[in-house]
Formats: C-alpha cells, sequence, structure tokens
C-alpha cells in the first residue's frame, strides 16, 4: 500500500493524459503516412508554381519526428506503470534522508534498486525542507515528456 495514495491518484492523471497525447500522435501519424504513401508515386507531377502539397522529404520528418515523440510517450506511461519503479518513487518520497540519497545520483540510485532508466530521462530528486518530490523527463531533441512524483 502506497504511502502517498494521492500521488498515485496523480500520477494515474498524468498517465491518461499521456496516453490521450499518444492517440492524436498516432492518428496524427498514421494521416502523414498516407499523405507520403500518395505522394511517393506522384512525385514528378507538382506543376502548379503554388502547390502547398508537402514533399515527400516534408513528410518523412514529420513522421520521423512524429515517431519520436509517440517513444517518449510510451516510455514514460511504460515506467509510470511499472510497479517496482512506482514502489521505489514512493519509498524515496516518504523518507527524507533517503531522498537525499537518491538526489546525489538518482540515475545510480534507480539501477541500484533494480529500476533501468532510458538514457535520456534526467531524474531530478527535489526536498524542500521534509517534503520530497521527483521529476522524470523524457528529453529528446524533438520532444519533452515528464512525469512528477507525488
Amino acid at each position: 500500500m502506497s504511502k502517498h495514495p494521492s500521488a498515485l491518484e496523480s500520477i494515474e492523471r498524468q498517465l491518461r493524459l499521456h496516453d490521450l497525447r499518444l492517440t492524436k500522435l498516432r492518428a496524427w501519424r498514421a494521416a502523414v503516412v498516407e499523405s507520403l504513401r500518395r505522394c511517393e508515386g506522384n512525385e514528378g507531377s507538382r506543376e502548379k508554381a503554388m502547390d502547398t502539397t508537402p514533399s515527400a522529404e516534408t513528410l518523412e520528418y514529420e513522421r520521423d519526428t512524429l515517431d519520436r515523440e509517440i517513444r517518449a510517450h510510451e516510455i514514460l506511461i511504460a515506467l509510470g506503470r511499472d510497479r517496482q519503479a512506482l514502489a521505489l518513487l514512493d519509498t524515496v518520497a516518504g523518507d527524507p534522508s533517503l531522498a537525499r540519497e537518491a538526489a546525489a545520483d538518482p540515475r545510480a540510485f534507480a539501477e541500484a534498486h533494480g529500476v533501468r532508466l532510458p538514457r535520456n530521462m534526467v531524474v531530478r530528486v527535489n526536498i524542500v525542507a521534509d517534503r520530497v518530490s521527483v521529476e522524470l523527463d523524457y528529453i529528446d531533441r524533438s520532444c519533452s515528456a515528464s512525469l512528477t512524483f507525488p
């Protein structure tokens, strides 16, 4: 049982937002892929000088950018649903002295406790008085996404 049930509810709310964003991104990606498919057979048919149809290169870039953002949200959702990671977050948030230990090197601390973090994940342990919060930020050149506990 969590010492921070409201924090777990907050994580769930954040995960629902990531799920919604993921749904929108996947639909957007599907539309881009369909445009790219149509464009590939018609590359030489851009007859009008004012044709606003995106080029295949533009569509490929957009697809790749969407793939990167989709991956960021998938990683955060997986981490936010990982029982071992949530248990560690709960423990750290409930023990300021343990939080200070984790704050020195959050990645090493997490991995020493069996939680593997993606290389693009930045973890900050914030301690103000005896209140602890942990910020998990997935940073990529095309996007960023985060979770905060509690």
